[in-house]
Order: C-alpha cells, then structure tokens, then sequence
C-alpha cells in the first residue's frame, strides 16, 4: 500500500475513534443499564407502559421494571427518554405527553435533563418554558419552577 494511503486509512481511523471515545464521554457510563427518575420522595418513580388506558405516561411505586428504566444521553443534551420496557419515547402532546415511536423528525421526542442527579428538571426541548410535571400519579407538562417538576434520578 502506498505511504499516503497508509497515512488517509490512519487519519480516518483516528477520526473515528475519536468521535467514538466522544459519544461515549458524553453518555453516562451506565446509560445501557437504563435510569429510573424518581420523585423526591424516592419512593416513586416515572413509568411508562403504552397500552395503559388512563396515561401512558405515569409515577407509580419504584419496582425495578424495565417500565421505569429510561435511556437519556445525559445532562444538558438533546436527547430521547426512552422506555426499555415500553420500547417508546415520551412525546409532548399539547399540554400532555404520550409513548410514541423515538421519531428523530419531530422534536416533540426531544428533552433536556437539566441539574444534577439528585435534583432536576426534564425539559421539553421543542418548547423549552415546560417540564415533566406530576398531578398525582398522572404526568404531563407545565411550568418549570413548580415543585411537581422536580426529579431525580438514580
């Protein structure tokens, strides 16, 4: 092989690599195994299950299922939350939020986990002025200041 091919193929894997070891700086290292988002309370957490008939999106007594782990990319990071047990994402829709397929056009799938872990809000990235919020066990979206915003994550 020719020098300066040898040198392009070493350039593009040294690319590569380094875009790698950036996606998974940017992850939380155990982002694979999921998250739960609790209540402050620590004794609820953020379920979802797409075939419940009042919301689909909801709290309920944290049990470890795979309903109430939630993949994210991290703090501060545009990024889906996606149900392992639901395999879906939480949609806003209007004023409520929904399981609906992780569809990358439309930027109602989108979130900002936004503070530290235990503390923090979950912003809509397509209108940045909502959270998840809690009315009870029922989730959906409302101010960002409010104490039914808050979560944390474990």
């Amino acid at each position: 092989m020719p020098k300066s091919r040898r040198r392009m193929v070493s350039a593009v894997v040294a690319a590569v690599a380094s875009v790698a070891g950036m996606a998974a700086a940017a992850a939380p290292a155990t982002a694979a195994a999921g998250y739960n988002f609790v209540t402050p309370s620590g004794t609820s957490c953020l379920d979802g299950y797409d075939k419940r008939p009042v919301s689909e999106v909801y709290t309920t007594g944290c049990n470890g299922g795979d309903f109430q782990r939630w993949k994210y990319l991290g703090f501060n990071t545009k990024t889906y939350l996606y149900s392992y047990g639901a395999v879906f994402c939480i949609k806003k829709v209007g004023s409520a939020v929904t399981l609906d397929y992780c569809n990358s056009a439309d930027s109602n799938v989108y979130w900002l986990v936004q503070g530290r872990t235990g503390s923090l809000v979950i912003r809509s990235f397509a209108d940045p002025n909502v959270c998840l919020t809690r009315a009870g066990t029922n989730v959906d979206v409302g101010p960002c200041n409010v104490p039914s915003a808050a979560w944390a994550v474990r």
